[in-house]
């Protein structure tokens, strides 16, 4: 049946009038309010179509209601059901959006069922324990990755995020490619392949979006992002660490142009990305180094302002790491050195 909805105008009620007597009695008005109420009947079920059931008589299963007092389900399946739900609370996170996202991975692992609806029958019982399964792995993979303010937003990030986290990391002479990057490699670390196929708003979508409002918090706590300088009379520095699998590193440096720097990563082969992203990116100079798996570059730079350095993981373990940044001279004038242009991308 229809929700009741508290905010519904109701209809004024039908206004009085006299009613003329007929000898005939009351049985033909009985019989205009039985075929008032039959035509009314059918138009409910027509119109309504979460009143039917499914084709053999058995009740459809909707994940995202309140199947966990189905009493079609044996008593241990509504407390799974009950017991997901309350763990989504605990977690902050909208059961709707966690039905949303274990129906799109149900479907892709049993496509075969694509286009038909989990009954309360008997029969569907394994698919059902299935589907709860994989919202429960969910839950895991949320919990595990994501802060509480993240995934509190799961189902609700949009492209005006994407704009916000911009002007954020720009303001700290980060590009929104180097933000991207961490995301990415996050992202493709949890759902490997994914990352290339292109972003549409589905609800796996949504965990890339939680995952770059992690990266932008990191960056302004200085988690994942590092302004490398030069004391006076050095011409090098080593940075050096850890990176768990998918994690990544930004280091900033403000350089000028016609400058000589050199990059050296040492790293186990093949487990890392290296990105150098220039201070004000153009189509004909979008960066020195995208995503390479190489590991060392050396050049004359072409602008002044701050060069971006990302390292990221793309191993499945823990990895150690060092990376020398050297330049040909340093300019100690703080007080005379120009300003950096601003981050615009």
């Amino acid at each position: 049946p229809m929700a009741y909805d508290p905010t519904a105008t109701l209809a004024p009620p039908p206004r009085a009038v006299p009613v003329k007597k007929n000898s005939s009695g009351c049985w033909p008005a009985l019989a205009g309010l039985l075929l008032t109420v039959g035509i009314a009947g059918g138009l409910w079920w027509w119109l309504d179509p979460l009143s039917q059931l499914s084709g053999d008589g058995s009740e459809v299963v909707s994940p995202g209601g309140s199947d966990a007092s189905n009493p079609n389900l044996s008593e241990a399946e509504r407390d799974r059901k009950q017991a997901l739900r309350d763990r989504a609370v605990a977690l902050s996170v909208d059961w709707a959006y966690i039905s949303r996202l274990t129906d799109q991975l149900f479907y892709e692992q049993n496509p075969d069922r694509q286009g038909t609806q989990l009954t309360d029958q008997p029969q569907d019982e394994p698919l059902r324990a299935k589907w709860d399964a994989i919202a429960a792995d969910n839950l895991d993979l949320i919990e595990a990755n994501l802060s509480t303010d993240a995934r509190s937003k799961l189902g609700r990030y949009n492209p005006a995020d994407s704009d916000r986290w911009k002007r954020q990391v720009n303001a700290l002479y980060v590009s929104s490619k180097a933000l991207y990057d961490l995301a990415d490699a996050r992202f493709n670390q949890l759902f490997p392949g994914r990352a290339s196929e292109g972003f549409v708003e589905t609800p796996v979508d949504q965990i890339w979006f939680a995952l770059a409002q992690d990266q932008v918090s990191a960056m302004e706590s200085g988690e994942n992002l590092t302004e490398i300088t030069f004391a006076e009379g050095t011409f090098n520095q080593q940075q050096q660490g850890n990176l768990n699998p998918g994690q990544g590193q930004i280091y900033v440096l403000n350089l000028s142009a016609e400058q000589l720097l050199r990059l050296n990563l040492q790293a186990p082969p093949e487990s890392t990305r290296l990105s150098l992203y220039v201070p004000v990116l153009t189509d004909e100079l979008p960066h020195l180094l995208a995503d390479a798996e190489q590991n060392t570059w050396a050049g004359e730079l072409p602008q002044s302002g701050y060069y971006e350095i990302v390292v990221v993981s793309q191993s499945e373990n823990v990895i150690p790491y060092r990376l020398t940044v050297a330049v040909d001279n340093v300019i100690n004038d703080i007080i005379n050195q120009p300003d950096p242009p601003e981050k615009n991308n």
